[in-house]
């Protein structure tokens, strides 16, 4: 039986398992169903975005998300351009939510992510701009710069797997 104060840090521990998903570090092995989705992304506020499998958008889903996370979430903070490299499943994702300190947005299949297993996918330079209760999410192609960064940051990757340019697909009404 749990005491009262055991009850009261419950809730939070369970979150943290949900956290914000690591970078990966050079050279860590993959699945062999595993390839990386790179991207950068900036905004003039600190938040995060869940990914999701494309698709997963019912309500259901959307609960799930509220009460257990969503499959991966990216943290960016204001004003910093943030170089993310994480490991996924192949298939297809979404950005599921969009959350700030001060409120959220679902982006229920608003964007289309393609990872292929074994393959470097580089999605876009997202900066992300919050004004009052409104945003806006712009995707700028940098590719050079970006295999510059993979070649320098992460360069047993780069040597092994083909390198994959496919902005994101983005759909945003805000």
């Amino acid at each position: 039986m749990l005491n009262r104060r055991q009850l009261l840090a419950l809730p939070p521990l369970t979150l943290a398992g949900c956290g914000i998903t690591p970078i990966i570090k050079d050279g860590s092995e993959l699945k062999a169903n595993e390839g990386i989705l790179a991207l950068r992304v900036s905004a003039n506020m600190n938040g995060w975005l869940g990914i999701q499998p494309y698709g997963a958008s019912s309500f259901g889903d959307r609960f799930a998300e509220n009460l257990v996370g969503a499959k991966r979430s990216l943290y960016f903070e204001e004003k910093e351009s943030r170089l993310v490299v994480i490991s996924l499943a192949s298939g297809e994702y979404m950005w599921s939510k969009l959350e700030t300190q001060h409120y959220f947005a679902w982006l229920l299949s608003s964007t289309r992510l393609r990872i292929l297993a074994g393959h470097v996918t580089y999605i876009g330079n997202f900066h992300i701009n919050f004004i009052e209760r409104r945003f806006s999410i712009r995707i700028i192609d940098r590719e050079q710069a970006m295999r510059d960064d993979l070649a320098s940051l992460y360069p047993q990757y780069t040597e092994k797997m083909p390198f994959r340019k496919q902005l994101a697909e983005l759909n945003v009404r805000y």
